[in-house]
């Protein structure tokens, strides 16, 4: 399934299985201005089946850059969304496709109070609600012009305690906060380009920012906790267990008492760095040379791409 593939999106879902986006390698293609000539691929592994049932499939053609992410409201399932506002959903015996009517373009989708929640250029939110209905929530919203949305503003990502607790932002700076009714701009003290968020279950918000740079905060109170000086950006940050991880395709960092700390892997794992997605018991990286699982304090290389070509090449 992954032959001739490269890993760019993992998901965990509640009952342990693992869902991840995969994209063709292709040579011939501008990886920017060709994105949608790319097949992409979504692959499910079911921990809890056996044999040809562990894995299953589905594949797309002309489709934008995807983002995944899993839910449990209304129906337990894996979600994917493409820049064009394309939705696939698939779980607890329901499988659909279809598109948001207001044709955003979709830069991440994420599980707020278990609903799927997509947030995208010239700063656009949505919730995807029962019978699949998608609602915009943009009360309160300054939309950036065209120019201000290729440069200075618009969301990259989104994260909530809570529906009447959540934080989009994205561009330099530009950080929103939304109550249940209303979004109200946030005075982010930093002009970086914003790149990640996680809401952790200690009751502050964390924001990876360019270079590596992580700030911590909530409401109108934010302070820099940490000073970058990385090639890349955080691209993900999930709460595991009683700390923040984090990762880029450069590897994977802890926060631990408000420092940053590179994480220190067995190297089977740590190139697996560069998306990251957990549930309460399971953590998993995945990228370009494969897929790792921690679980119970033990790793586990669920996905080893250098052996699956090594394999193939023999055969």
């Amino acid at each position: 399934m992954f032959k001739g593939y490269y890993i760019n999106g993992v998901a965990v879902k509640d009952n342990g299985s693992i869902c991840f986006l995969a994209k063709k390698i292709r040579d011939d293609l501008d990886p920017v201005l060709d994105e949608e000539l790319y097949k992409k691929r979504l692959v499910v592994y079911h921990h809890n089946e056996h044999g040809d049932e562990q894995w299953g499939d589905v594949s797309w053609s002309g489709r934008g850059a995807m983002c995944i992410a899993t839910i449990i409201r209304p129906l337990s399932q894996v979600i994917v969304a493409d820049m064009n506002g394309y939705i696939y959903a698939i779980g607890s015996g329901a499988e659909e496709g279809n598109q948001i009517p207001d044709e955003p373009v979709i830069t991440n989708i994420r599980s707020i109070d278990g609903y799927a929640y997509v947030a995208g250029t010239f700063r656009y939110v949505a919730k995807r609600g029962d019978n699949n209905n998608w609602q915009e929530l943009n009360n309160g919203i300054k939309r950036p012009n065209l120019k201000e949305a290729n440069s200075i503003a618009g969301f990259e990502f989104i994260d909530g305690f809570s529906e009447t607790e959540m934080y989009a932002g994205g561009g330099k700076g530009d950080l929103w906060q939304f109550n249940g009714e209303t979004w109200c701009q946030v005075p982010f003290p930093s002009d970086m380009l914003l790149e990640s968020i996680c809401c952790g279950q200690d009751g502050f918000v964390y924001i990876g920012v360019q270079s590596g740079t992580v700030f911590k905060g909530r409401n109108d109170e934010w302070r820099m906790i940490h000073c970058g000086n990385l090639a890349l950006p955080f691209r993900q940050m999930v709460w595991y267990q009683d700390r923040v991880w984090a990762t880029s395709d450069y590897g994977v960092w802890k926060i631990v008492d408000d420092e940053v700390i590179r994480a220190d892997l067995p190297s089977e794992v740590s190139v697996c760095a560069g998306y990251i997605d957990c549930n309460d018991k399971t953590l998993v990286l995945a990228s370009i040379n494969g897929a790792a699982r921690l679980e119970n304090e033990e790793w586990d290389i669920l996905i080893d791409c250098f052996e699956a070509e090594e394999n193939s090449d023999n055969q």
